[in-house]
């Protein structure tokens, strides 16, 4: 599969960097193996000198609704009466249900661990904190101009950074997946279809 892209380019300086460091499967991993999706922004980062993956730390919101989807599977298995309980052990549904509620407890513990109190958002490249988010246009819009000046300067330069679409180039887009420990470390580079992730 290929796709266009966006390049961010610097009026001042000449500094090009493209919008392909967000493409791919981003996840965070616990020691129990649950695995969540990584929302991502794109960014400056002041480790790398330059634009980077960032990563948006899941809001009260998402961490409710995983909370909500675990208490919801577990209270679905605890059956009503003892002939349902002693069936419930034997049965290849209620282990596989017994799996499915187990995951969704391990991925709400491990939301309630990505944010923990005073942590920051991170370079999904280096691990730095010391980070600032691009602000892009709406997906919508950018279709439609060839060029928009964007808010962001990068450090030393007077003048915005513009986005532009690649235009008839296109880059043809390998899976990829990268995981991470709950602090935003990277761990590794995986198989995209190891596992299924929300």
């Amino acid at each position: 599969m290929s796709m266009p892209y966006g390049v961010l380019a610097c009026p001042s300086c000449g500094y090009e960097a493209t919008t392909k460091g967000l493409w791919g499967l981003f996840v965070y991993r616990s020691d129990q193996g649950a695995e969540v999706h990584i929302e991502r922004h794109l960014g400056w980062c002041h480790s790398c000198h330059g634009v980077a993956a960032i990563e948006a730390l899941p809001d009260a919101g998402r961490i409710q609704a995983e909370q909500v989807e675990a208490k919801s599977r577990w209270e679905a298995l605890i059956p009503t009466t003892g002939l349902q309980r002693l069936r419930g052990l034997f049965s290849g549904s209620a282990r596989g249900l017994r799996r499915q509620a187990l995951d969704a407890l391990r991925r709400a513990d491990l939301l309630a661990a990505v944010v923990m109190p005073g942590r920051s958002p991170c370079c999904l490249d280096c691990g730095s904190t010391d980070v600032e988010v691009i602000v892009l246009p709406n997906p919508e819009s950018r279709g439609q101009m060839q060029d928009q000046g964007l808010a962001f300067r990068h450090p030393g330069c007077p003048k915005p950074m513009r986005l532009r679409e690649s235009g008839g180039t296109r880059f043809a887009m390998a899976p990829t997946k990268r995981v991470y420990d709950p602090q935003g470390r990277f761990i590794e580079h995986a198989d995209p279809r190891s596992r299924l992730v929300r």
